[in-house]
C-alpha cells in the first residue's frame, strides 16, 4: 500500500476558486450545482517537530474534505515512508519512523501532503521536523565540575602536583575507534599539565578507555591547557578531539615562630664570642594557608633553587639548615607541608667581628615571591683577655 519510492510535490499555494455558478457553499470552494467540490486540506500537523539524533517516531495527522486520494512526501527522503493512495477518509493518521542520524549535524525533513479528486488537487501546508546532530564517535566524561569537553582542577599550590584526574573516553559508535595518540597541546600554560597515563588505543564498540592528567601550576591565577586525542579512524584521518584543561594556582602562606622572634627578626639572646658558634636556634615554619606548602630541596637539581639560603649583611656569620623542613626520605625531592602542619629549620651565629651582626635567612618555597624570609641579628664580643 505504501511504495518505498519517495516523491516530492511542491505546494501550489492557494488554488483559485472555480466559479461555475453564482451559488457558493460556505466553507468550501465554489462549485456549480451537480459538480464535485475541489478537495480541501483543513489541517496537516505532527505530534512533535523535533527528535533526538538517536532517531524516533512521529505521527502525522491530516484533516481533509472531499479527497479521493492523497500522497505524503518528504525531502530528504526516508526509506519505507508509508504513504496512502486512498484518503477518502476525513482524517489521516500516519506514523513515521526516523533512523539514527549519522550525518554529524542536524537534519531538517519537510513533509508535504497533496490531495486529489476528479475535480482537482490541492497541497497542504508543509510540516517541518528536525532531527538533532549525530553524537560524535567519541565523547569524554571529566569529573565534576567539568563539562563534557573541559576538565576543571581544584585550586592547587604553586609548584605542587595534585592527585591526577581521570578522563574517560567513550566510543559511542558500533565500530572500533582507533586513538593514535594523546598529548598535552602546546597552548596556554602547557607546562602546568602532565599526562601521566594513557591507555587509549583501540576502543571497541561502546567501550571506554582513560587518560590520567595531573595539574602542577608554575604560577598563580588561572592556568589553562588542553589535551589532544588524535585518531586514525573516525572522520578524516588525523582528526583531533580536544579536551580543555583549567586550573588555578594559589600562593601558599607560611608563618615563622620562635620565642626570640620580634617584628620578623630572630635575635640571638646572648652575646657571642668571636669565632665561636652559638647554640642552634630552631624556628618553626607553619603552613597557615589554603594549599600545600612546597619547600625546595637543598640537593640539585632543584627548581626553584636550593631551599634555604642567607642573604645580605654578614652572611658568613650565620649558618642555616632545613632540618625537618627537608625531605628526609628523598633529599633530592621537595618537602610538601600540608595545610595546618609545620616543620623546623635551624640557624646558628658565629661572629667574625665585634658589634651587631645581621643577615637574612630565606626558605625557598611557594609563598608569594617564592620565599619566606626572616631577619637575623646577633652581638659579637671579643674573647676575654
Amino acid at each position: 500500500m505504501f511504495p518505498s519510492r519517495m516523491r516530492w510535490k511542491f505546494a501550489v499555494g492557494v488554488i483559485a476558486p472555480i466559479v461555475l455558478a453564482t451559488v457558493a457553499i460556505v466553507g468550501t470552494p465554489q462549485i456549480a450545482f451537480g459538480a464535485r467540490p475541489i478537495p480541501v486540506v483543513i489541517s496537516f500537523t505532527a505530534n512533535r517537530t523535533s527528535i533526538t539524533d538517536t532517531g524516533g517516531k512521529i505521527v502525522l495527522r491530516a484533516t481533509l474534505r472531499y479527497a479521493s486520494s492523497c500522497e505524503i512526501t518528504v525531502i530528504p527522503s526516508l526509506k519505507r515512508l508509508p504513504r496512502t493512495d486512498s484518503c477518502s477518509s476525513d482524517h489521516v493518521i500516519q506514523p513515521v519512523t526516523f533512523p539514527a542520524n549519522k550525518a554529524g549535524n542536524s537534519v531538517t525533513y519537510t513533509f508535504a501532503i497533496t490531495v486529489k479528486n476528479s475535480t482537482g488537487s490541492i497541497a497542504g501546508t508543509n510540516v517541518v521536523v528536525t532531527e538533532g546532530a549525530a553524537p560524535p564517535p567519541i565523547s569524554f566524561t571529566p569529573p565534576p565540575p567539568g563539562s563534557p569537553t573541559t576538565v576543571v582542577f581544584a585550586p592547587e599550590g604553586v609548584f605542587v602536583a595534585d592527585n591526577p584526574l581521570i578522563v574517560t573516553v567513550h566510543n559511542n559508535s558500533s565500530s572500533t575507534q582507533v586513538v593514535t595518540g594523546a598529548t598535552i597541546a602546546a597552548v596556554g600554560d602547557s607546562a602546568d599539565f602532565i599526562l601521566i597515563r594513557n591507555n587509549c588505543g583501540y576502543i571497541t564498540a561502546h567501550a571506554d578507555c582513560s587518560l590520567a592528567i595531573q595539574f602542577q601550576p608554575t604560577g598563580a591565577g588561572e592556568r589553562t591547557g588542553a589535551v589532544n586525542i588524535v585518531d586514525s579512524s573516525w572522520g578524516t584521518t588525523g582528526t583531533t578531539a580536544q579536551v580543555r584543561l583549567v586550573g588555578r594556582g594559589v600562593w601558599a602562606t607560611a608563618t615563622v615562630s620562635n620565642s626570640n622572634i620580634h617584628n620578623n627578626v630572630l635575635s640571638f639572646p646572648t652575646t657571642q664570642v668571636l669565632l665561636t658558634q652559638s647554640p642552634l636556634q630552631s624556628v618553626t615554619l607553619t603552613n597557615v594557608g589554603s594549599v600545600p606548602l612546597y619547600i625546595s630541596p637543598n640537593s640539585p637539581p632543584a627548581s626553584p633553587p636550593p631551599g634555604i639560603a642567607l642573604t645580605g649583611g654578614e652572611t658568613t656569620d650565620f649558618t642555616a639548615n632545613l632540618d625537618s623542613c627537608a625531605n628526609q626520605i628523598n633529599p633530592g625531592a621537595p618537602l610538601i607541608v600540608s595545610v595546618g602542619q609545620s616543620c623546623t629549620f635551624e640557624v646558628s651565629f658565629e661572629p667574625s667581628a665585634t658589634g651587631i651582626r645581621t643577615s637574612n635567612v630565606v626558605v625557598v618555597d611557594n609563598t608569594l615571591d617564592t620565599q619566606t624570609q626572616l631577619g637575623l641579628e646577633g652581638l659579637g664580643v671579643p674573647k676575654a683577655a
